[in-house]
């Protein structure tokens, strides 16, 4: 089956009070999003708020990512307009660097019935070697995302060539949800190599993305 993936753009860039985007949702009017990134004190995991222009808070999602000294954890977010789904679909990512890579955990939020939700069951916890993309896919271009996780092997080590999953979320009109789920026959360094032998287009990894503040 082959994906259409697209590359969407980043909302603003992270200012010295967190990022922060205004969005427009259907049935609801305008909302404040903004990323609260913490260091060590006082509060030492980042979290994302959502507020109406008054500034009532409407939700709040928290991130488990803690800083370790010297390093902050930190979050960005992207807002994507997709083409068949009437309101914006909010993708939040705090960061930390590790030992060998990046160490990621990912949130997917959604409107449903003017009601801002968790759109996945649980956070995605990852690191550089895995990738995000979200687009389109099937015969009738569902919107929905694609995971690609390596898959640790004996004797390999962080990064030596892995054989990849690769999942796919597709919105059902509540949520995202697990549609279909592939593993490769080969293995490889990068996620890229996986998409290719599965048969998808990935356009941007929003992962990636996230860390270099954009997609090329």
């Amino acid at each position: 089956m082959l994906v259409n993936l697209i590359a969407v753009g980043w909302s603003a860039l992270a200012s010295a009070q967190g990022q922060q985007a205004t969005i427009s949702v259907l049935g609801v009017g305008q909302i404040l999003v903004t990323a609260h990134t913490r260091t060590l004190k006082p509060t030492p995991t980042p979290f994302l708020t959502f507020e109406t222009g008054e500034r009532k808070l409407l939700k709040r999602v928290d991130f488990a990512l803690e800083s370790i000294d010297p390093y902050p954890s930190l979050l960005k977010f992207k807002v994507i307009y997709p083409s068949k789904k009437p309101s914006p679909v909010v993708v939040a990512v705090a960061s930390l660097p590790g030992g060998s890579a990046l160490n990621f955990e990912t949130a997917i939020l959604a409107f449903v019935d003017g009601q801002i939700i968790e759109a996945i069951p649980k956070h995605i916890e990852s690191h550089s070697l895995n990738a995000l993309c979200f687009g389109t896919f099937g015969k009738d271009q569902n919107v929905g995302f694609i995971y690609f996780d390596f898959l640790w092997e004996d004797g390999e080590i962080h990064y030596d060539p892995h054989r990849y999953e690769a999942t796919l979320l597709g919105w059902t009109g509540a949520r995202f949800t697990k549609m279909d789920s592939k593993r490769t026959k080969n293995k490889y360094r990068t996620w890229e190599g996986a998409a290719a032998e599965l048969g998808y287009q990935c356009q941007c990894d929003l992962l990636e993305s996230l860390n270099s503040y954009g997609c090329n």
